[in-house]
């Protein structure tokens, strides 16, 4: 009994640390499309300002250039349900000598 035991338990082990290497992971490259039904964006004074809301939550994202035009801060705040946040995003443009890509720098929630 010990040994079966023993058998499962590693087995066990080895299917949830090896799990991991078999997990999908989130792949946000390519063009992002706005979906118009559900969300709004405007122009308000420098910056742009995506409004999405549903029947249960409220979100709005204000997106301008940061300290220079190789900075852009995204201003998110969450009005919903399981609770309200608060979170800003900065992004660096990465340069290089054949493209320009964006790279999250930072992120804080409050």
């Amino acid at each position: 009994m010990k040994i079966l035991l023993k058998y499962f338990l590693t087995l066990l082990v080895l299917i949830v640390v090896d799990s991991h290497g078999f997990a999908q992971t989130p792949n946000f490259s390519g063009t992002w499309i706005l979906n118009f039904e559900k969300s709004k964006l405007e122009q308000i004074g420098e910056s742009l300002q995506a409004t999405m809301w549903r029947k249960n939550y409220l979100n709005i994202v204000n997106y301008k250039f940061g300290k220079s035009q190789n900075e852009f801060v995204a201003d998110e705040v969450f009005t919903g349900r399981p609770k309200n946040h608060h979170s800003i995003w900065v992004f660096d443009r990465e340069v290089s000598k054949s493209n320009y890509s964006l790279v999250p720098r930072t992120s804080s929630d409050s």
